[in-house]
């Protein structure tokens, strides 16, 4: 059996892997003198797809916290316009009951002009 970066290979085949990177692996036949075989003259084997789910892997959990922090980001800032939110809307409220009691008072001095009038222009028709 013949081991190369931590897996084994049935001896059975006649390709021996001297070279594992995860680019391009350098193949070459048991046969003493001969030529390398580059990887892309070569099927895939177990090796090359494990390499390549491997990769694929540490790729996708990359990407997985590469997005857990961006959804962060979006979180803190939802939560800092919630707070900015809920404070003008406080703020509104003072201004809206400022608005209702002056509109109260409009409401009264009106009513207590009409009654100053009526007793005004009342008295000096008669």
């Amino acid at each position: 059996m013949i081991i190369a970066e931590n897996y084994e290979v049935p001896e059975n085949l006649d390709l021996a892997i001297y070279k594992v990177d995860s680019y391009r692996s350098t193949i070459m036949k048991k046969t003493p003198g001969s030529k390398p075989i580059k990887s892309d003259d070569v099927p895939a084997t177990k090796i090359h797809l494990e390499l390549v789910r491997q990769e694929l892997k540490s790729d996708i959990t990359s990407l997985s916290l590469k997005m857990d922090s961006k959804f962060e980001k979006i979180e803190s800032i939802l939560y800092e316009m919630k707070a900015l939110a809920e404070e003008q809307n406080s703020r509104n409220r003072i201004v809206l009951d400022g608005y209702a009691h002056l509109y109260d008072k409009s409401v009264t001095s009106d009513s207590r002009i009409e009654k100053l009038e009526k007793k005004v222009f009342g008295i000096t028709q008669k």
